[in-house]
């Protein structure tokens, strides 16, 4: 959706949108440390570092040319000072009004709104590998702030603190509010009768594609080409430190992508596969070597259901991956027409 709206600011302005948003709002407001560019964040010798929820260094995820493309989602870079500026706009509506008779209009634009104790709260949060963020003002108590967590998977932590932000500023409580729980993620529960396969593993194995998506190769075991050998040593290499690495038949494929490295299929039941999207770093980053593997974005896990038509596979519809049961699914009968998307094997 951001992406989306960031493409339509760029065809109506007849500029890119990082030189759009840089001529209306970063330099009026004077801030003069927020940019879209990771190199010039580099520069700075400012530049956080992330981390995964269990304590593993990241790099920077966007490089410059994938930052360009994600700018609209997630892509500014900016500091507390900044932010405390851009903030002060927002809340007090500072600025300079297009004209004297209409006051700043907004409709939706991306933030979320509920009440707390009472008071009316405009939010947004947001997260990249290795970072955490949340944006958060109270328009009728003037009041507004910015959380941000150089920590992935941190949105109840960062919740909690601007709850705490909330109370002490408007001194709602006495004592600590009560900490919100995270959420309980669902969890996959075992088929009671796992059935086989309905063919070999290995005839699972190789290239599918999907006209959004693209081409991929899935890897089995036995598969000997040199691409399918240096995926199966990558994964090999990240599960002999995992401590509870997948047992099941798997399909492998490396899958360069915004937010993975790589596809990871594990065998649930029938012709059904739990497909993970995740990001392996086989020798470690930084200064820990370890091998790990971090998969930390909601949208990362899916089901993959292969087709079986007169003795081979001839392709597989993903599934889950809007969180939600979609209308198609409850609808629909065939793996196909169900699918949020469909990859062809080739």
């Amino acid at each position: 959706m951001f992406m989306v709206a960031a493409h339509i600011v760029e065809t109506y302005s007849g500029k890119t949108y990082t030189s759009f948003v840089e001529d209306r709002i970063f330099t009026p407001l004077g801030m003069s440390s927020s940019t879209f560019s990771p190199a010039k964040a580099v520069k700075t010798g400012r530049f956080t570092q992330g981390w995964t929820s269990s304590g593993r260094l990241l790099p920077e995820w966007f490089p410059e040319d994938m930052a360009i493309l994600m700018a609209g989602a997630g892509g500014v870079i900016s500091s507390a000072v900044d932010m405390a500026i851009q903030m002060g706009c927002i809340v007090a509506e500072q600025g300079t009004p297009v004209d004297s008779e209409h006051s700043i209009q907004g409709y939706g634009l991306g933030w979320f709104r509920n009440s707390y104790l009472g008071h009316d709260v405009v939010y947004h949060s947001g997260s990249v590998p290795g970072l955490s963020t949340l944006v958060s003002f109270l328009p009728d108590d003037d009041v507004g702030f910015v959380v941000f967590a150089n920590g992935g998977d941190k949105a109840t932590p960062v919740m909690n603190i601007s709850n705490s932000i909330i109370d002490a500023a408007l001194h709602l409580r006495s004592g600590p509010a009560p900490p919100i729980m995270p959420e309980k993620k669902a969890v996959r529960s075992p088929p009671e009768d796992i059935v086989d396969l309905e063919l070999p593993l290995e005839d699972f194995s190789g290239t599918y594609t999907d006209p959004g998506y693209g081409t991929f190769t899935f890897c089995s075991p036995s598969s000997s080409s040199s691409y399918c050998q240096q995926v199966i040593t990558n994964f090999t290499t990240v599960d002999s430190v995992q401590p509870s690495a997948p047992n099941s038949p798997q399909l492998l494929a490396a899958w360069p992508r915004v937010w993975s490295s790589h596809l990871r299929a594990v065998h649930q039941s029938g012709n059904k596969f739990v497909l993970l999207c995740t990001a392996l770093f086989p020798e470690g980053y930084g200064r820990d070597s370890t091998p790990f593997e971090t998969a930390e974005i909601g949208t990362s896990e899916g089901t993959a259901e292969f087709v079986v038509e007169d003795g081979k596979v001839v392709g597989f519809g993903l599934v889950g991956l809007v969180g939600q049961v979609t209308e198609r699914e409850r609808t629909q009968t065939t793996v196909k027409d169900r699918a949020e998307a469909w990859f062809d094997k080739v």
